[in-house]
């Protein structure tokens, strides 16, 4: 359910060292940090939006280090309404109030950042 895009980066280290990039899909949600990666390597990532709406990507890197850039400018997006095959109640609910879909999203992020016990 939703709608699929991919985006790619790529950045350099002055010294050479291995990098991770971590996006902000800009619907509450982040990536963890993938990588590490070769530097000037390009990386790709996905993202499935489940609402329309404009969006602001943005994307940092870090080295092994610890060095990290500041966010990138933002690339807008603008999600279509996202059509549904087999409608359920709950698919209904997302498509007339996005902001439940966004509230999930968020708590989503949340999840992902919470440590393993």
């Amino acid at each position: 359910m939703g709608i699929e895009y991919t985006f790619t980066t790529t950045t350099s280290d002055e010294d050479g060292d291995q990098v991770l990039y971590q996006w902000d899909w800009g619907d509450g949600t982040f990536s963890e940090w993938l990588g590490p990666f070769d530097p000037d390597e390009y990386v790709y990532a996905n993202h499935t939006w489940v609402v329309k709406g404009e969006f602001e990507i943005k994307v940092r890197a870090k080295d092994l280090v610890g060095d990290e850039s500041p966010w990138s400018f933002p690339a807008p997006m603008d999600i279509p309404r996202v059509k549904l095959r087999n409608k359920t109640l709950f698919s209904s609910l997302l498509e007339d109030f996005p902001i439940i879909a966004q509230l999930i999203n968020y708590i989503r992020g949340l999840i992902n950042t919470l440590p393993i016990i």
